[in-house]
């Protein structure tokens, strides 16, 4: 009949994989732990015997040394030093026991002490009675030879161990940095990259949150620095204003790193944050962060602080290359600028149509959900939209009265024009929707191909919205600006007839501060009165 054993109730010897050996020879294995105390190892029974092995080992166990090959503690009772400190491991000491010893007073006195009855207690220990004061010499000289070997072993073990954990940690350092530098292949769009970045590192570390932060670039209406936070702890409340404090700090003057207080970055108290700048040639570009550091050691290790100084050079090379980019891209579209400045230049009129309209389609683009990226190529197309106005006769640009069927067919074909000049520039490709189409009408009574719907490209729909809400806005050869009341009642009049009804009603909707601020300003340039709603 299956029965629960009692707590000190006998269970049969089952030794652990180090110490079988050494068992196999009749010893009780005591082992010395990180407090300098010796117990019985698991070679010994539980639970109870583990009890009456720690009786029979007080009072005698400590007088153990190197010098002495065993030490009898009482009649029958033999104990050996079989690992020695001072080679640098753990103190471990083996007892050898008598059948006389088991038989006697002392063992009995045990027993009681440890609350495992005679009987059961000599059953226990019966197998590890086997020596005499003969046998117990020559096996004592065998036992610190096995424990010898059996430390060498455990330090190769350990060697070997300790070998390929780095193997590991080297190999997942290889494959994150890869990871990297495979993701930094588009260099218009820093803020993707920065959030892998701050991703594979949170990722490959045990900090609660990795961050990363680098002066803003490709929006001239943001001021702040980009911020990105990746991992699975929130940072401080207050951490967005103190990383571009860190920033402000690192451009100020570029340190290789810092470890600094988590105070305002941290969520747990007292803990560190490591600072890592990403710099090329004594310029920093951007910073990387690291905090809330857990798992068995919380404190920054070397590893740490090599794996976020190698992430940062790849950043560093990367915010470099995007500002060399946006470089690039400013010129582009200031050379645009100037090209649209001067179709605008044609008529006093529309002087700022080319601009607003751009700002116009970025901000509408934005509020139906573009990406900033995407927006921003949005805002380019809008910049040249009227392009091919160029090749329109000022005459009927400047036309005060209604334009004849003539007339009209001239201004009708701006559109390809400006598809034609533009469709030869590589960097224009995906902006010639939006300037071929941009006078298709949503019900298809628009030129230049009657497209309706959404057969006409969305980039397309975006830009008929800005440029007939400008048209109404400002001031023309012949008419005059209408108010912001009138204007939008005929946006919203406009819906599913000339306009996309889904983007007229955004447009409905938007914050049209910045946009009057620029209506202001043309209005001033061409002096001209604007137009602007209270």
């Amino acid at each position: 009949m299956d029965r629960t054993p009692s707590q000190h109730e006998l269970f049969p010897i089952r030794s652990s994989s180090r110490d079988t050996t050494l068992a196999s020879l009749g010893a009780v294995i005591y082992e010395e732990d990180s407090r300098g105390a010796l117990s019985p190892s698991t070679a010994v029974c539980e639970p109870g015997a583990r009890l009456l092995a720690c009786e029979l080992f007080v009072g005698w166990a400590e007088t153990a040394n190197a010098d002495i090959w065993g030490v009898e503690a009482t009649p029958g009772l033999w104990s050996v030093l079989i690992s020695d400190p001072e080679q640098g491991s753990r103190r471990r000491v083996a007892m050898l026991m008598s059948p006389d010893f088991v038989d006697g007073p002392a063992f009995v006195r045990a027993c009681e002490q440890s609350g495992v009855g005679v009987t059961a207690g000599r059953g226990a220990m019966k197998g590890f009675a086997r020596f005499n004061e003969r046998s117990a010499e020559s096996s004592a000289q065998m036992l610190r030879a096995l424990a010898g070997r059996d430390e060498q072993v455990r330090e190769q073990m350990a060697a070997a161990m300790s070998a390929t954990d780095e193997l590991g940690r080297t190999y997942e350092t290889i494959h994150l940095l890869y990871g990297i530098g495979r993701s930094m292949a588009d260099p218009s769009r820093p803020s993707d990259f920065l959030r892998v970045v701050c991703d594979r590192l949170a990722s490959s570390t045990d900090f609660g949150w990795v961050a990363a932060a680098c002066p803003s670039t490709f929006d001239e209406l943001k001021v702040e620095p980009t911020v990105i936070v990746s991992g699975t702890t929130a940072p401080a409340p207050e951490f967005a204003r103190r990383a571009q404090a860190l920033l402000a700090r690192f451009l100020e003057k570029p340190e290789r790193r810092a470890i600094v207080p988590g105070e305002g970055l941290c969520v747990e108290s007292g803990s560190q944050c490591l600072a890592q700048p990403a710099s090329l040639g004594g310029r920093c570009l951007g910073i990387l962060l690291a905090g809330d550091k857990g798992g068995m050691d919380k404190e920054l290790s070397s590893y740490d602080t090599q794996l976020f100084e190698a992430a940062s050079k790849f950043v560093a090379a990367f915010l470099q290359a995007s500002r060399l980019f946006e470089e690039q891209v400013r010129t582009f579209v200031g050379t645009l600028r100037a090209m649209t400045a001067a179709i605008d230049a044609k008529d006093q009129y529309t002087r700022g149509h080319s601009d607003r309209v751009a700002w116009f389609s970025r901000a509408l683009a934005l509020r139906v959900g573009f990406s900033e990226h995407d927006a921003q190529r949005v805002h380019v197309a809008g910049l040249v939209h009227d392009v091919g106005k160029i090749g329109v006769p000022e005459a009927v640009l400047c036309k005060p009265g209604r334009l004849t069927e003539e007339e009209f067919a001239h201004i009708r074909k701006h559109p390809e024009i400006g598809h034609g000049i533009l469709v030869g520039i590589p960097q224009m490709a995906d902006v010639l929707p939006g300037v071929l189409h941009h006078h298709e009408r949503y019900d298809g009574k628009g030129y230049p191909h009657g497209l309706a719907g959404e057969a006409i490209p969305l980039q397309a729909r975006i830009i008929a919205v800005a440029d007939t809400f400008d048209a109404m806005s400002s001031t023309r050869s012949y008419r005059s600006a209408r108010s912001r009341d009138v204007v939008l009642a005929e946006i919203a009049r406009s819906a599913g007839t000339q306009l996309d009804p889904t983007l007229a009603a955004a447009a409905l909707t938007m914050d049209l501060t910045e946009y009057d601020s620029l209506l202001r300003l043309h209005a001033a340039a061409s002096e001209q009165p604007a137009s602007v709603a209270a």
